[in-house]
Order: structure tokens, then C-alpha cells, then sequence
């Protein structure tokens, strides 16, 4: 499985330019890899190029036409897509919302509530909706963490939660008013810039979903090949390892958005290896640029125009349809699921 990323923007939530945060993964069996990658690297030679970046191609109209050449090439080659796409401002909501429903911290909260996913998803949906002002203390209150910001941030998003006829989670939210900095951030009263990143998130997600679908293809051994350059490189590590060493059956572990991780199975190894190097990673990264640039397209005529965007777009959709839509993708928020709800809507035609 051959990995890379698109539209990272670090621990910033709210930049409008990049609202989402695409993983994208080719999956392909050992003994087809080689004949990709030379259908792959065909296409790079002759564009006489270091390697093929999907954020280059994507900004001209023979670029578009070469991204469409990549996918083709990989998905005649055997290459099945998977991809997680996050809402950067979902996410964010998440993250506070995970801080704060915290039973040891908040009488407020349950522990049942505290685990139940549907609760978290829809209080996390409701603070995604707050005012832009309002998320931006509330990202700014996580990173620089002090009692006086976070009880302002508190008070500020439970009168926002009200207009929204919210009272209930608005209530709820106040209960962790009272908490210290210390309890919220154990144990340091601080937050390590990489853990507020949208990249962990997303990894957590795809990797369980790769190795969920290689066990029930009985795939035995999949190894994971990252762009080394991807950003947060350390986190991405990081989550890998403590999802081999203490996910198990008896003692689970639980992801950025509450739910419960299970061991993996088939994935046995992660690797990192610099794009210009690997051809597949190089092909990951134009399938996750692409799942960018239209998940951003919000509106039917976003599509409309020259030819080569409908072609790359009947790609994309085939390329999903090859196997069970459920397993290939997965997504977080709702506004996720509507703007990807809307570009398939567009590219099989219905209205």
C-alpha cells in the first residue's frame, strides 16, 4: 500500500484555501507492483520530470490530462484506491470536544456518553458550527492552554451553542468550566503542536480500514509505503507503533475521535521512502490531490468546462466502483459526506 497525503496546513483548522485533509492509498498485490510502477514511471519520463506531483498537475490543463494518464495507468495496473478525507474544522471540534467530555474532568459527562460515538460525532457537529471567530480561540485556547483563555473559550462557545439551540450541549460544555488547565492537559498543562494535527486523525482511520478490508480479502502481509516527505512524519510513526505494540483484544486503544482501535493484523511493516524514488508513491500523491481538489468542488458547475475534467472525473468514480464504495472510503463529518455525496451525485450524472 503506497501512501501520501494533501492539504496539510500543519495545526492551522481554519484556512479556507484547504478545508480538508486527504490520505489517499494504492493498494496492489506483490506480484503486479513492478508492472505499475513502470506504467507509472513511463508517464514521468516522458514528461522528462524529477517525479509527478499531483498539485503541479493539477494547475494546468495538460497537467490535468497527465493526472488522468497516472490513474489510468494505475488502475489498469491493478492499483485499488482508499482514501480518508477529514474536515479540518470537524476535526478541531473533535479534538475540543474530546478534551472537555472527559468524565474524570466534567460531572456533566457520563461514561457511556463519553464513549458513544454517535454523541461525540453530533456534539463535535454541533461546535463546527460556531463562528470561524469562535473556532479560532477555541484552536488557540488548545495550543497555548491557561485557565483565564480556556474558561473565556468555555463560556464563549456555550452562549454560541444557545443561538444554535443547543442548550443541552451547551450545559454539558460548562461543566469542565471549573477544571484546571493541568487536569485538561495532563500532565504538563501543555499540547505538543503535532498532536493537534488533522494527520493522525486521518492515518488512525485509513490504516484500520486497510487493515480491516486486506483480512477480509485474506491478505496475510501488507506492508505500508509512505512519502517521506509527508509532513508530522514523526506522528505518523508514532500512531503505527502504538497501534502494533498496544492494540490488542483484551487492552484496545482509542483513536482521536473516541472510537476503539483494534490490533492490526495483516499490516506488518511501514516504510518511508522519498516520492521521487517510488513511482506508486508518486501516483498516491496525484490520487490525493485530486481527492482534494474535489471534495473542494462544491457546486455541479464546478465540473463544467473542459473535457479533461470529466474524463479524470469518470476515472476517479470507476476507480471507486471497482470494488464495494463502503470499503474504499471513509468519512468523518457530515459536511464530508455532503460535499462528497455531491461530487458523486455530479459525476454519475444525477441531478
Amino acid at each position: 500500500m503506497f501512501i501520501d497525503e494533501a492539504g496539510s496546513t500543519g495545526t492551522n483548522f481554519l484556512d479556507d484555501d484547504q478545508r480538508w485533509y486527504v490520505l489517499s492509498g494504492l493498494a496492489i498485490s506483490e506480484t503486479k507492483a513492478d508492472g505499475a510502477r513502470a506504467a507509472v514511471d513511463r508517464i514521468r519520463t516522458a514528461r522528462a520530470s524529477k517525479e509527478l506531483k499531483g498539485s503541479v498537475l493539477l494547475a494546468t490543463h495538460g497537467g490535468r490530462k497527465v493526472a488522468l494518464e497516472v490513474l489510468r495507468a494505475a488502475g489498469n495496473a491493478g492499483c485499488v484506491p482508499f482514501f480518508a478525507v477529514l474536515e479540518k474544522r470537524f476535526n478541531l471540534a473533535a479534538r475540543f470536544d474530546h478534551i472537555i467530555s472527559d468524565p474524570a474532568v466534567n460531572h456533566r459527562v457520563r461514561w457511556a456518553e463519553q464513549t458513544d460515538i454517535e454523541t461525540r460525532r453530533s456534539a463535535a457537529g454541533a461546535l463546527a458550527r460556531v463562528p470561524v471567530a469562535t473556532l479560532q480561540r477555541i484552536q488557540q485556547a488548545i495550543r497555548d492552554p491557561s485557565a483565564t483563555n480556556w474558561q473565556a473559550v468555555i463560556d464563549e462557545c456555550a452562549a454560541e451553542l444557545r443561538k444554535l439551540v443547543q442548550p443541552d450541549l451547551a450545559t454539558v460544555l460548562e461543566g469542565a468550566r471549573e477544571a484546571t488547565v493541568q487536569q485538561l492537559f495532563f500532565p504538563t498543562g501543555q499540547v505538543d503542536a503535532k498532536e493537534m494535527s488533522v494527520n493522525e486523525a486521518a492515518f488512525t482511520t485509513l490504516v484500520q480500514l486497510i487493515d480491516h478490508t486486506a483480512v477480509g480479502a485474506r491478505v496475510e502481509e501488507l506492508e505500508l509505503i509512505h512519502d517521506e516527505t509527508a509532513s508530522f512524519q514523526g506522528t505518523i510513526q508514532g500512531v503505527y507503533d502504538r497501534l502494533r505494540a498496544h492494540g490488542t483484544d483484551d487492552e484496545p486503544i482509542y483513536g482521536p475521535d473516541g472510537t476503539k482501535v483494534w490490533p492490526l493484523q495483516a499490516i506488518r511493516n511501514l516504510t518511508f521512502l522519498r516520492s521521487h524514488e517510488e513511482p506508486l508513491v508518486q501516483a498516491a500523491d496525484v490520487h490525493a490531490a485530486i481527492m482534494a481538489w474535489m471534495t473542494a468542488m462544491r457546486r455541479p458547475k464546478d465540473f463544467a468546462g473542459e473535457q479533461s475534467v470529466k474524463k479524470l472525473s469518470e476515472v476517479i468514480t470507476g476507480l471507486l466502483l471497482q470494488t464495494d464504495p463502503r470499503l474504499v472510503h471513509t468519512i468523518v463529518s457530515d459536511e464530508d459526506l455532503g460535499s462528497i455525496g455531491r461530487t458523486l451525485s455530479v459525476l454519475r450524472g444525477s441531478p
